[in-house]
């Protein structure tokens, strides 16, 4: 089956049924749910998620699936087809942590993607699962291994992305995510924005533009 747990996607994650510490970890992740609902259907929130199924949709049927990730990685990796097959399998075990997290019937849909967002933002295992797939993601835009993102680099990212012609756009966002202008990204700038992206309700923070600007609806 494409689903799998936290503890499927972290083999040394604990089990909550063994200790009352785990069992109060437990709890712990469940308190305070009708506030966790509030923040999770904020329109803030929904236009991030739009965006990001938006640059993602890249057959652009309104839903998330694996083939969608299979596309994009073809995309980036027209020019570099020795690639291509690792690309692939990086892109789609990015979908697989995302469907993990709230998907249904092998796609991901607005619906889907608050639930991923309502576990990344209260259960720890899960924000373990996206720091293994941020550095990933890094390697991927990090096309000349140089262990910095460019502004090149970034700009052909989103195009990648469903968002093409946007070249002043995309060198804002760029700009905005660079926090010490020097010119690059860094993993821990790169890790910083898209958590910035998952969790935050501030929308001044600059993961909000990781992925280009925000859609309208």
């Amino acid at each position: 089956m494409l689903r799998q747990s936290a503890s499927d996607l972290i083999a040394d994650s604990p089990s909550h049924s063994e200790t009352r510490a785990s069992q109060r970890i437990l709890e712990k992740r469940f308190q305070d749910t009708s506030r966790r609902r509030r923040i999770m259907a904020s329109e803030f929130f929904r236009r991030k998620l739009r965006t990001f199924i938006r640059r993602y949709d890249a057959n652009c049927d309104g839903v998330l699936t694996r083939d969608d990730f299979r596309i994009i990685a073809d995309r980036a990796t027209e020019d570099k087809l020795s690639r291509r097959e690792k690309t692939r399998e990086d892109y789609t075990r990015f979908f697989d942590v995302l469907y993990a997290m709230g998907g249904e019937d092998g796609k991901m849909t607005e619906a889907s993607m608050i639930r991923a967002g309502a576990k990344l933002r209260n259960d720890p295992q899960f924000q373990k699962v996206l720091d293994t797939a941020i550095k990933t993601a890094f390697g991927l835009l990090d096309t000349n291994e140089d262990g910095l993102i460019q502004e090149e680099e970034y700009i052909r990212f989103l195009n990648d992305l469903q968002f093409r012609d946007h070249k002043n756009l995309a060198t804002f966002a760029f700009n905005c995510l660079d926090v010490d202008r020097d010119g690059v990204l860094s993993l821990e700038e790169f890790r910083n924005a898209i958590f910035d992206f998952w969790l935050s309700e501030d929308e001044t923070r600059p993961g909000t533009l990781v992925w280009g600007p925000l859609v309208e609806a």
